[in-house]
């Protein structure tokens, strides 16, 4: 798996940011943006992307807001911009991934999380159709201590292999982890993000159906 994610933190000035990638062909391309707390975040989708996920403004959550889009790489993209509508605090990310059927890449729907709950632990449940998918899990969480916080990814039912962690921080307010992992017995899997500190939080979780003749890489 190549990845790449990059923080941009605007405040009260709106703009958009070009997130830098280069990926191979037929490459599977997840793209996700979190907004901070008390921003209004409408994002526009990306040339060419397909939009999977947004939770628009989340009351609950300090009005925090969650967008994912997918594409599959043609081989040559340089970056991917996120516009937005207002001045937003926000992060985007995106990742690429090889090994995955880009033809039929998304295994089950994707499953979003919005909620204000100040728990340590955030469970997502999935099921994949087929053996040797690839579990991606993005989480952005509203602190609301304004400190650095620690992620741990694990799957709590179902198999995956070892978990590969990415984290993107800001210590204003606003966090942001990655973390991937190949199933390795088809069937139900709760993915869990742990973080050291409590606040809202919003999330998203994929499963990407392996290629023909083999399961997904990382």
């Amino acid at each position: 798996m190549a990845i790449a994610w990059k923080e941009f933190w605007s405040n009260s000035t709106p703009g958009t940011a070009a997130l830098t990638i280069a990926p191979a062909a037929d490459d599977f391309l997840i793209g996700v943006a979190f907004s901070d707390s008390n921003d209004a975040f409408e994002a526009t989708v990306p040339t060419g992307w397909t939009e999977d996920a947004d939770t628009g403004m989340v009351s609950t959550n300090d009005n925090a807001s969650l967008y994912a889009c997918h594409k599959k790489a043609v081989g040559n993209e340089t970056s991917v911009t996120f516009a937005h509508q207002f001045g937003v605090n926000f992060i985007q990310y995106v990742a690429s991934y090889s090994g995955v059927d880009t033809t039929t890449a998304l295994d089950v729907a994707i499953v979003t999380l919005a909620s204000s709950t100040a728990s340590a632990d955030t469970d997502l449940a999935i099921t994949p159709v087929t053996n040797g998918a690839a579990i991606a899990y993005v989480f952005g969480a509203d602190e609301t201590t304004g400190d650095d916080v620690g992620f741990t990814f694990s799957t709590v039912a179902g198999t995956t292999g070892a978990w590969t962690t990415r984290i993107d921080q800001h210590a204003a307010f606003y966090d942001l982890a990655h973390g991937s992992a190949i199933q390795t017995t088809a069937g139900a899997i709760t993915a869990r993000c742990a973080r050291t500190l409590t606040g809202g939080r919003l999330a998203v979780l994929y499963a990407l159906r392996p290629a023909a003749g083999g399961g997904g890489t990382l």
